[in-house]
């Protein structure tokens, strides 16, 4: 919802990275849990954190609670 709100663009994957790292997997299990290489998840989390401008997973986190 907050994502709507601030009129967030995460493309699926990106949206994907998140929700998964939201849930306690580390990037290299979520690289593997989407079938994906290494690299590329590191530059979707790279990405969806320069969208929603946070820099660490903990910043991702708060900036998840913020509406809770």
């Amino acid at each position: 919802a907050r994502l709507e709100r601030q009129d967030v663009q995460l493309s699926r994957r990106e949206h994907e990275i998140c929700r998964l790292m939201l849930c306690g997997r580390s990037v290299p299990e979520a690289a593997q849990q989407l079938d994906v290489k290494l690299s590329t998840a590191e530059s979707y989390v790279k990405r969806a954190f320069a969208k929603l401008g946070v820099r660490t997973r903990r910043e991702l986190f708060d900036w998840v609670l913020v509406d809770c």
